[in-house]
């Protein structure tokens, strides 16, 4: 089955939203959920199991109703924090313009991956140690939703080109790609 990021999914009664990302388990190379993010806002993206995945092409379905997919989990959510931010310098500098130096309680956007698993979408860069670098497009899972394929686009303006790594090049492709993983 091929999971194109940005492609239309819909329920089993209407759409719901498009493929932001896909959630593996770094050790089996499984596909465990998909996020699917609602016109109107990433926010609202939801966290859908693979078992519900029910077919890809041109659109992904899902065996869901849409009532039953608005009581997913979501994916992201904003909490409130203390915490200095990271660029906690360029916050002092601009103090002037921000009427402060960003001590005060500041929005932080908290992904919720299952503990350790990671996110990949559209995102992601592949930089190889032979310079040549690409863009996520999707990826190929079989009947047991194991990645079989990371499916990329590479190439400037006029040579676009899309260039599928299989399975047994996965291990090796893991460290080029900078994966986010939960911190659950």
């Amino acid at each position: 089955m091929e999971l194109r990021f940005g492609v239309p999914v819909d329920c089993a009664d209407e759409s719901c939203g498009t493929l932001a990302r896909v959630v593996v388990d770094p050790h089996l190379w499984e596909v465990t959920h998909v996020v699917v993010t609602p016109p109107g806002g990433e926010l609202l993206a939801r966290l859908v199991p693979i078992d519900l995945v029910a077919g890809s092409g041109g659109r992904i379905r899902l065996t869901c109703l849409a009532a039953h997919w608005h009581e997913l989990p979501h994916f992201e959510e904003i909490q409130l924090t203390r915490e200095p931010a990271e660029d906690y310098w360029g916050a002092l500098l601009l103090w002037p313009l921000s009427g402060g130096t960003g001590g005060g309680e500041r929005r932080v956007v908290v992904e919720h991956l299952p503990p350790g698993e990671v996110g990949i979408s559209a995102s992601d860069g592949v930089r190889p140690p032979d310079g040549h670098s690409g863009r996520l497009k999707g990826v190929v899972i079989d009947d047991r939703h194991r990645l079989t394929l990371l499916l990329l686009r590479e190439g400037h303006l006029w040579r676009k080109t899309e260039v599928a790594i299989p399975a047994p090049s996965l291990e090796a492709v893991a460290d080029m790609l900078q994966l986010r993983t939960s911190s659950r």
